[in-house]
This record gives C-alpha cells, structure tokens and sequence, in this order.
C-alpha cells in the first residue's frame, strides 16, 4: 500500500477482487467518509466469517445500528466504568503476582514472552467484566474465541473463493463447532441472569447486566440472539485492542528506557510503590498517557478502515458510484511527515503534551479508535485498562527488549509482532523482565557470602560511601548526593534530616537486620513529603554499586 501512494498518490485506485478500491490518505477526506452520518458509506461485510466472531453493532447499518448502538452507550458510559475497576485491578494484580512467584528467577530476572500473558489478562478482564459472578463460564468462551481468531485469519485470504466458507474443510468444521459452543454458553448465562431479573434480583455490574437492564427499562427490543452476537464481539474487540496496545507499549519502552523512567516516576508519585491506582489517579497521569496515545500512533490496532459506497457519492471532489471500497489507510496517516513532522517515524510521546488536537498539523488525524458516528465505542474502556495494567507492571518491574526479540509488526486483522520460531510462525514478543528495584528480594546466596555493610556519611563533603565483602569481592562505592538529587540548594534538607541522622558515620549495619531498607524508605518517605519532584530524581541504582541492589532492597 505503501509503494501504491508513493508510485500514485495519496488518493490511489487499486482493485480487490472484482471490486474498485480508492485508497485515500488525506486526513479530512477520511474524516468525511467516517463522519457520514446517513449510511452512505457503509462497513465492508463478510457474513460467513464476521459471524464466526460476532455480528454486533460494529456490522450493523440503519436502524439497527442506532438501537443497539444507544444501548450500549448506556453500558459504557463512564461511570459504569469507574464500577468496572475493581475487576481490573483484580486480574491485573493476579498477574504481577504470578510474574513475581512463578516467572523470575532467584536474581530476581528473566526473560518472558509477554504476548500470552498479555491475551490471558485481557481475556481474564473481559471474562470478570462481562460476567462477573459466571466467571468460569466466560474463560472458556475466552479461549474459544482466541481460537476462532486463529482459524478466520487462516481463512481470510481464501474469502475470495465463492462459496469457500460453506465447504466441509477442517478449519471450516471447526469454526462452526466452536461458535455453537459459544453461543449455548451465552444463551445459557443471559437466560439465567433474565429469570433472576424476573425474580426481583439485581442487575451487576457486567456488561449483561447492564445490557439486560438499558433493554428491559427501555424497552429496546434487543433479542437474545443480539445479545449473544454483541457479547462475542466484546470478546474479541475488547480483548484485541487492549492486548496490541499493551504489547507495543512495553515494547516500545523497553526502546525507550527512558520513557519507561519517565512513566514509572510518575506512576509511584501518584499511587506509591504498593498502592493500587484508582480512577482520579489515573485520570491524572500526562506521561503515561502521552505514552499509550503515541503508541496507537505508531501501532495502531486496526492498520486501515474500510468503508463501500452505498449509492453514488462525492468525496474531495471526486464522484463514485456505488459499490466502490473506499480503504482508509489509519497506519499510513499516522506515519505521514506532511502531517506530524520530519519525526513522524520516530517515538516522541511528548508530541501529545499538549492534547490530540495539536499533536499534529492536522487535529483530525489521530485515529486509533476511528472517527465520526462509528468511533469505537470501547476505547474509554480500553485506555483505562491499558493505564490500570501498565501501571501496576511499571510499579513492579523494569523491562527490556531480550537479546532473541526481532522487531517485525504485522497486520493480523490487528497489528500484531512477528517472529519466526523453529516450529513454525509464531507470535512471540520476549521482554527481559526484573524487578524494579524496591520490590527485588535479598537473594539467599546474598545472604550466605555477604558481610554487612560498612556505609559512611560525610556531612561536609556531602557524600555517602558504601562499602562490603561479597563472595571475597571487595565492594567500594562514593556517590556525591549532589550528581544524584540535583542542585544543592533544592535538597539540602533533605540530605540534614534524612541521610545524616539514618547512616551515621562509620556504621556498621548488618544486612539482614533491616536497617538499611528502612533507612531508604524513611529517605523516600522525606522526599515525597518535601516534593514529588525529588522522588523522581532519586535512582538508587546510582546511589549504591548496581552488585548491592539485592542487599539494599525495601523487604
């Protein structure tokens, strides 16, 4: 596609099948497409496969896209999101926890292909959301749409075929078993949930509740089958987005460790080291929010948007008749220097620094989640779970690009990473992961060779020394405060109150007794009380030889 607008423009015609296709790359004639409100343009349909996945109000057109589409505003709304937390906080701490348990090594690091563990939590957090008490019964339609994911793409190049979808293949036979099995779940859960609705029960929290509740009070007309067509298109949206978000994310930090610094500073100085982040908190964070925003530029999950002329219809100038495939090339606008600069290619979060609308030349060229009437309806939902997962993982751990990692994106419906594995193609995005630095246990060969710690203040000269023998190592480190914490005038109280009465001269604390972890926290205890500003400064891996961060950890 690429090569197309280069070799013919950014408005360029192309054929798909039998069909035309225009590509157009100029932002506001996207904008005119998306923004038609009277069903001229309509979504490119694909009846057998689409209903492999669900037929939700993402195909919909007419009058029952706006019924549907009303229903589930109500559902999405931003306090039904706010009552949604809990449950991602919930699979997001079950996830840091089994990292911590299961995942690192005894040195408190490892290497992790992030990207199932990445679809697990996604999925876990569609399953407790759309479900809540039928848990159990929302894992299995999880994996089973995982799956049904991974058969449509084998079969999406076959499309063309007429008739292909309907013959008895394997991949075909299948597909069907799965979405049987996925719609008896459904029906079953959502019949349940209407009797105790009609027993005088409550409705939760969880999308069928709050879809059973809008269509009841409503009286919207929404059937069963409908809803069992929107709940397997929540899955699979719902879990996607999140996922491609999450994964470039921590790809593109580990990039960019600085950026990852710069984030996690400002995660810890709004929620703590061990604090769980909670709406107004995260409604707050500007770093990490130009982070995700940049990374939905650089990779957004759905590369281009396409839309078919309904009747004859004008665009830029241009008349087409009806039937023409008008293909939006979202990858391509996101990457244009003609629009975001000579850096467009580059990661640079701080472009959105001052909101979407002038990140860029154009403030209409930002469209991760679509445009117009048919933006995506989930993307509050989808952000706040990315914020809520990647504040927790920042809070936890540091993260790097593994030695084997090879940076090859590629469209999958969604953009997803590529490597190629001796069995075969398969997705895996390693990620070197460890322990940030507060949460990195003393290690038991730290413990069995280590003698204490002889650690020396010198008010005057205003330095710390450290000293130690590690498995017959002799250790010596001198770190000036002022290198550390900035200029001496912003963090001299700090030093008097803080480090001088802690670490006394000549001390010998001994490692195991605790004393030196409570001196570091008591220390960050002060700088946050004193400003903000100072805790994002202070790198313990400075202050101490990078050998002792076992030894100093906060226990």
């Amino acid at each position: 596609m690429h090569r197309l607008v280069l070799e013919h423009g950014r408005t360029s015609m192309s054929w798909f099948g039998p069909s035309p296709k225009v590509t157009i790359v100029d932002p506001d004639l996207a904008k005119d497409v998306l923004s038609n409100k009277f069903g001229h343009f309509e979504k490119l349909k694909v009846p057998a496969l689409s209903k492999m996945l669900g037929s939700g109000v993402a195909s919909h057109e007419g009058e029952k896209w706006v019924k549907h589409r009303r229903i589930l505003n109500h559902a999405f709304h931003l306090e039904k999101l706010k009552r949604m937390l809990p449950a991602f906080s919930t699979c997001c701490e079950e996830l840091v926890s089994r990292w911590a348990a299961e995942s690192l090594g005894s040195d408190g690091s490892c290497e992790l292909d992030v990207w199932p563990e990445l679809q697990n939590l996604t999925g876990d957090i569609i399953s407790r959301t759309a479900f809540s008490s039928s848990y159990s019964e929302g894992r299995r339609i999880f994996q089973l749409q995982v799956e049904q994911a991974s058969l449509v793409m084998t079969n999406i190049r076959k499309i063309m075929i007429p008739g292909y979808m309907y013959l008895p293949t394997a991949n075909n036979r299948k597909m069907r078993r799965n979405n049987r099995e996925v719609e008896s779940i459904l029906r079953e859960i959502i019949g349940k949930r209407i009797q105790a609705m009609e027993q005088g029960e409550g409705t939760k929290d969880d999308l069928v509740g709050l879809l059973l509740e809008t269509n009841m009070r409503d009286d919207m007309g929404m059937t069963i089958e409908d809803m069992i067509e929107e709940c397997k298109v929540f899955y699979f949206v719902g879990m996607e987005t999140t996922l491609v978000l999450l994964m470039w994310t921590m790809v593109v930090l580990s990039m960019h460790p600085e950026w990852q610094d710069r984030a996690r500073e400002e995660v810890t100085a709004l929620f703590g080291r061990d604090g769980k982040p909670e709406y107004d908190g995260l409604s707050h964070l500007k770093v990490v929010t130009m982070v995700l925003y940049e990374v939905l530029r650089l990779y957004p999950p759905a590369t281009s948007v396409v839309r078919q002329t309904y009747k004859e219809m004008e665009v830029g100038g241009v008349t087409y008749p009806a039937g023409v495939i008008l293909e939006l090339p979202v990858l391509l606008i996101h990457h244009d220097p003609d629009i975001w600069g000579g850096d467009a290619r580059e990661f640079r979060p701080d472009r959105f620094s001052e909101g979407v609308s002038r990140a860029s030349k154009d403030p209409g060229a930002f469209l991760p989640f679509g445009w117009g009437p048919r933006i995506c309806i989930g993307q509050n939902f989808a952000l706040l779970e990315a914020k809520m997962a990647l504040c927790m993982i920042l809070q936890r751990f540091e993260f790097g690009l593994a030695p084997s990692y090879a940076h090859a994106p590629h469209t999958v419906i969604t953009l997803h990473p590529m490597h190629d594995c001796k069995n075969g193609t398969a997705k895996q995005a390693k990620i070197s992961m460890a322990y940030s630095f507060i949460h990195r246990p003393l290690s038991d060969e730290a413990r069995r060779v280590s003698t204490p710690l002889v650690v020396t203040c010198n008010d005057q000269r205003r330095e710390v020394s450290v000293a130690q023998n590690i498995a017959n190592k002799e250790i010596d480190r001198t770190v000036a405060f002022d290198k550390v914490l900035g200029p001496k005038s912003q963090q001299q109280d700090v030093f008097n109150h803080a480090v001088v009465p802690l670490v006394s001269e000549n001390a010998d604390l001994p490692t195991d007794a605790g004393v030196i972890p409570s001196a570091v926290k008591r220390i960050f205890d002060i700088l946050e009380a004193q400003s903000a500003e100072y805790s994002m400064k202070v790198s313990f891996l400075e202050l101490y030889n990078v050998e002792l961060t076992d030894l100093l950890a906060l226990q």
